[in-house]
């Protein structure tokens, strides 16, 4: 389904149809069909596209297939593991056992969950984190690790569970300004120290705009242990990051202001069902 996606996204995008398809216009909207179908052709230089927190290699894997060269980090022990045997056979994906942070450091308390695989963090920001359940890594800033390599980079995805400021504080903005940066935010950041706001003001300095998803998370349900799967969360906003009225989690999209008409277009191919879409052209 997905693919079928990528090749009919890519024609309502670049000229190659008319008119919005069914199949496409239907699909439910949530950031990971809107990056991985946005960003389907790296052109002729293969980009390079940062998987911050890659866990299996979701992400990862669609832009690889998409031609993109990718580093997927990811600091647990035991998901860089599966991530591994995951992309073994992809030669463009380079997994890298790091936890991306603002700053170069050893020996750093990385806690981890056994209840559910993607709510591992730098610090105990979770109830499913406890003292005694962490791992010993190293933390790196995304300068030190790309040098050279930064000037290609198109794409940065960061899930690291309140973590994410700090990896966006690590990287080049200055020198270097990718198309994409994807970003999540919630609750969790306040044991480092930030909220949305902060996230928004610091790539604002860089001449990014934002646009944001808000989801609705109060259904009260567990985390299934078996599974590792989520309670359902009924998305209630996608858009222009200064008309959220109260920011719960979800994603926050960064973009240079020449890519917003791209934007507005490629969302039009999504299904809302009963959410804002409050867009600006």
């Amino acid at each position: 389904m997905l693919s079928d996606l990528f090749r009919r996204g890519r024609a309502r995008l670049f000229g190659g149809g008319s008119g919005v398809d069914v199949s496409v216009a239907s699909t439910p909207f949530s950031a990971y069909n809107f990056l991985t179908t946005l960003c389907v052709d790296p052109g002729d230089r293969p980009s390079l596209m940062l998987d911050v927190g890659a866990q299996q290699g979701q992400f990862a894997r669609v832009f690889a297939r998409n031609g993109y060269d990718v580093i997927a980090f990811e600091a647990s022990p035991v998901n860089f593991d599966d991530l591994t045997e995951r992309v073994r056979t992809t030669p463009n994906i380079t997994p890298v056992h790091l936890a991306v942070s603002d700053e170069d450091a050893s020996g750093v308390k990385f806690y981890f969950s056994t209840e559910y695989i993607g709510i591992n963090s730098l610090k105990r920001n979770s109830t499913h984190l406890s003292e005694t359940s962490y791992a010993l890594v190293d933390t790196v800033r995304l300068a030190t690790h790309l040098g050279d390599d930064a000037a290609r980079v198109e794409v940065i995805k960061t899930d690291i569970e309140g973590a994410d400021l700090l990896a966006l504080r690590g990287f080049d903005f200055e020198s270097h300004h990718p198309a994409f940066v994807l970003s999540e935010y919630g609750g969790r950041s306040a044991a480092f120290g930030y909220d949305i706001d902060d996230m928004v003001e610091h790539m604002r300095r860089f001449g990014y705009e934002a646009w944001a998803t808000s989801y609705d998370s109060g259904t009260g349900k567990p985390y299934a242990k078996s599974t590792g799967d989520q309670a359902p969360v009924e998305l209630r906003f996608f858009g222009d990051v200064d008309a959220i009225d109260e920011p719960n989690w979800g994603d926050v999209l960064f973009f240079r202001p020449e890519s917003r008409s791209r934007l507005v277009r490629h969302a039009e191919l999504f299904d809302f069902g009963s959410a804002a879409l409050a867009v600006g052209r």
